[in-house]
Formats: structure tokens, C-alpha cells, sequence
């Protein structure tokens, strides 16, 4: 007895921790702060200046005379009251035992906010379309349960891409498996609706029975 109730709230516990898993879809404003990198966006931005002048003018860059480049300050020089303000946002400031440092803000993906805006995220807006027109009639023609597992499907290859991949081509095509999850999550929304429909305007059952089972076994 004992180990047949072990069994079960394993099973329990562990499809508990699948659909946990299956929960996962980013959301702003984390998927930003994910993908950009300030030090990088502040790279770019003071790479855009060729001489001493214009580049010293502009916080937080400064012009290097080894190098003859314009780059972000460093942020072990930055002030410990001015780290990680709006100007060194690229910087974070860390208090030890022996004194506030000021240091460099992780990075989990080298992209710049620039990167991100214009040539990741616009992918998810195009893509709707081409999912919906697909999409659609196929879970009409077959099954909108095939459509929900297809959206669990889609959930794994976001929560894979965001995980390993490392380039923009990556990143675009999560933004594409984002449009897959939430084009297969309409039809699930859809058939929650039309069980609550069942259930708020009365109906001789018989149809009621006829509408719902199916619904039921959709959803």
C-alpha cells in the first residue's frame, strides 16, 4: 500500500513539475532585460563618436589616448554615488565589508537595446499573421487538441532558444515560437469560452451535452 502511494504522489509531483515547465512564456520587461546588455548599448552608442570633443561631451563617454577610441568610463572608476544611475546604467554597485565597489552589470545576452528593438523583436509582429492564416484552419480541418500540443511544443523550443542560443538568428526564432505559443493559446481560450457559454445560458440538454463533450475533450 505503501509503495503504491509512493508511486502516485511521484506521479503527482512530477506532473506538477512538467506543467510548471510548460508554464514558461517571457514576458516584458524581463525578456529585455535578458536579452540587452547596457554595456554593450553604451558601446555602441560611444563608438559613434570619431574625436576627443564630441566624445568626452557625452556621458558616460570618454576618449582613449592608447587607443584613439571613444568607449563607455570604466565602471571601477565611476563614483560609488553615481553608479548605476540613468548615466552608468551599465554599472552595478556591490557593497562589501570593506567598502561599495562599482562593477560592470552581468550580461546574460550580448545584444544591444538597438539589436533588440529593430531586429529581434519585429519578428514576433510579422509572424502572427502566417501563424494565424496556418494555424487556423488546421486546427479546424483536425484538432484544436493537436493545436494545443503543438503550443506546448512551442513553449520547449522558446524556453531552449533563450536558454543556448547566442546569436540574432537564435533570438529571432524565439520570437517566432512566442507567436506559435500565443496563436495555439487563443484556441485554448476559445474553448474555455465556450464551456462557460454552455453553462451561462441554459439550454435543453441534450444539445447542451452534444455541445460540451466535445469541448470537453478539445480542451
Amino acid at each position: 500500500m505503501l509503495v503504491v502511494l509512493t508511486s502516485q504522489m511521484t506521479i503527482i509531483f512530477g506532473l506538477c513539475a512538467f506543467l510548471c515547465f510548460l508554464s514558461f512564456k517571457p514576458s516584458e520587461p524581463y525578456l529585455s532585460q535578458y536579452l540587452v546588455c547596457e554595456l554593450n548599448t553604451q558601446e555602441d552608442y560611444c563608438g559613434g563618436f570619431s574625436n576627443p570633443t564630441s566624445c568626452n561631451a557625452n556621458v558616460p563617454c570618454v576618449w582613449s589616448l592608447v587607443t584613439n577610441q571613444c568607449s563607455p568610463t570604466s565602471c571601477s572608476t565611476v563614483p560609488s554615488s553615481d553608479c548605476g544611475n540613468s548615466d552608468y546604467v551599465y554599472c552595478t554597485k556591490y557593497s562589501h565589508s570593506s567598502g561599495d565597489t562599482c562593477e560592470e552589470t552581468k550580461c546574460y545576452k550580448n545584444f544591444t537595446e538597438d539589436e533588440v528593438n529593430d531586429e529581434i523583436y519585429p519578428w514576433s509582429t510579422y509572424a502572427y499573421l502566417p501563424f494565424l492564416l496556418v494555424l487556423g484552419p488546421t486546427a479546424e480541418l483536425f484538432s484544436y487538441r493537436a493545436a494545443i500540443l503543438v503550443g506546448i511544443c512551442g513553449r520547449l523550443v522558446t524556453r531552449f532558444l533563450l536558454l543556448y542560443g547566442k546569436s540574432i538568428a537564435d533570438m529571432q526564432w524565439m520570437q517566432v515560437t512566442i507567436c506559435w505559443i500565443n496563436c495555439c493559446q487563443c484556441f485554448s481560450k476559445v474553448t474555455s469560452y465556450l464551456i462557460f457559454l454552455s453553462y451561462r445560458y441554459p439550454m435543453p440538454s441534450v444539445l447542451q451535452q452534444k455541445m460540451v463533450s466535445p469541448i470537453y475533450s478539445v480542451h
